[in-house]
């Protein structure tokens, strides 16, 4: 029978196959930690009906096969597993539904039953010894003393698994793949050409990310794997961001960068509650802008959102708008000297303004604005930005009632005649102003929202 055969150097106690939880592993750098991978892969093989003997190296030559046995627990079955070493049977704790909720297999991550049981193996023989040998053999299975050794019956999943145990396991591909960046938090890689991005932990591939596509390849360090070795999309977004805010690196940032451009809705693009971190590197980050798109750059929201006016403006001003994720647009507008597009057209577009000093606004309108001021600042308190200056203007034509820019927010002196509110207009110019975003945006939504909800008494 043709089967695969995991060597390592050195030998294996029974007990550590025999007893739930005994791992000789724990430690940094060490793939296994909770000393249950063996177990599941044992009970994944008796349900799918798949061979295994372990050879642990003793002086004996002994050779560990694996049965079941019926277990009745009241009205319920179930099969116990039994290592029969020699002519013994030892009954072990754990059962043949070990696992059998989180081994069926997840195709949309690219994982089979069969990669999670080779993975195991194949994980405790690199713990043990780098120098640790995979191959295919169609010989007697033989004990050799000093040398661990677990031989599985090879079909087809598996055999796919072994040809390919590069793209599965980091240190064993044929060609070491070199990372573009690397940080104590992990490392990331090129994509390779048609395939999905894949998760790696310590060299060990996780799951691959189809739906919302990663940019490139990670291997991690800090990924907060279950035991089964799976991860929530949260905790791969935490560890996937706390490489990329360590990242010093102004190419592989350029690369990022690019590659967020081209496609904003990629799984780096939702930095959510990491997205402060980015501050550590945000001169390396507009670096990286600038090497990107060059110095005619400028931070653009959606085209959606854009006025005629703005388009008009930025064409004339030879920019070139460039529309990134909203989180990152916020980092490299709050942390960096990156220009963002209203700074570049607010020029042209203020020209058209006829700009009132504060003592010839109308008194109604002066007195009215003043009197709202500081209460709609304490609205967005504490924030990081000075207090901007308040300002009226008019307007010819066009039904404009504020406007926010750098260091100060403005109000028409045309606002009595319109039905909006005063304070309703001050609110929304210093929600631009605060936070950066444009009109109809998600990022200007949620400042609001987190804003009133500070208001909302907490319950105690």
């Amino acid at each position: 029978m043709r089967g695969i055969v995991v060597r390592n150097l050195g030998s294996t106690p029974i007990e550590a196959i025999e007893l739930l939880g005994a791992t000789t592993k724990a430690g940094a750098g060490k793939i296994g930690m909770f000393g249950t991978g063996l177990k599941y892969a044992v009970a994944a093989c008796l349900r799918s009906g798949i061979n295994l003997r372990i050879a642990p190296g003793d002086s004996t030559g002994t050779i560990i096969r694996f049965d079941t046995e019926e277990v009745r627990l009241g009205d319920t079955q179930v099969q116990r597993v039994v290592m029969v070493v020699g002519s013994r049977r030892v009954r072990t704790s754990w059962t043949t539904d070990m696992g059998r909720h989180d081994w069926n297999g997840r195709p949309d991550e690219g994982v089979t039953v069969g990669w999670q049981i080779l993975r195991e193996i194949v994980s405790n023989a690199l713990d043990e010894s780098r120098e640790a040998q995979i191959a295919a053999t169609s010989a007697a299975f033989r004990p050799e003393q000093g040398y661990t050794q677990v031989w599985i019956q090879e079909t087809p999943e598996l055999r796919q698994c072994r040809e390919n145990l590069g793209e599965y396991f980091l240190q064993l591909a044929s060609r070491p793949r070199e990372p573009l960046g690397q940080t104590d938090s992990g490392a990331i890689f090129e994509k390779p050409p048609g395939r999905s991005a894949r998760i790696y932990h310590r060299g060990v591939f996780v799951r691959e990310v189809r739906d919302s596509q990663l940019l490139f390849d990670y291997d991690l360090a800090c990924l907060d794997l279950s035991e089964s070795r799976t991860v929530d999309a949260w905790k791969l977004r935490a560890a996937i961001g706390s490489v990329i805010s360590k990242l010093r690196s102004v190419a592989v940032l350029s690369r990022i960068l690019q590659g967020l451009s081209r496609q904003p809705d990629s799984f780096e693009a939702n930095l959510s509650s990491w997205n402060l971190s980015l501050r550590d590197n945000a001169q390396e980050i507009q670096e990286a802008f600038r090497l990107a798109f060059g110095d005619a750059a400028v931070l653009s929201p959606p085209t959606s959102t854009l006025t005629p006016g703005v388009r008009a403006a930025l064409a004339e001003s030879g920019r070139q708008a460039v529309i990134l994720p909203a989180d990152w647009r916020q980092v490299l507008r709050d942390e960096s000297q990156v220009p963002d597009y209203c700074a570049a057209v607010t020029q042209e577009i203020l020209d058209g303004y006829d700009w009132i000093p504060e003592h010839e606004a109308p008194p109604d309108l002066r007195e009215a604005a003043l009197h709202s001021y500081d209460a709609a600042i304490e609205w967005f308190a504490p924030q990081r930005k000075p207090r901007p200056e308040l300002r009226f203007f008019h307007q010819d034509q066009g039904e404009v009632l504020g406007r926010a820019a750098d260091g100060w927010v403005a109000v028409s002196v045309d606002h009595l005649a319109h039905a909006r509110s005063l304070q309703q207009t001050l609110l929304e110019e210093l929600a631009h102003y605060y936070s950066g975003a444009p009109d109809h945006s998600r990022e200007l939504v949620d400042f609001l929202t987190a804003s009133i909800a500070r208001q909302v008494p907490v319950p105690q």
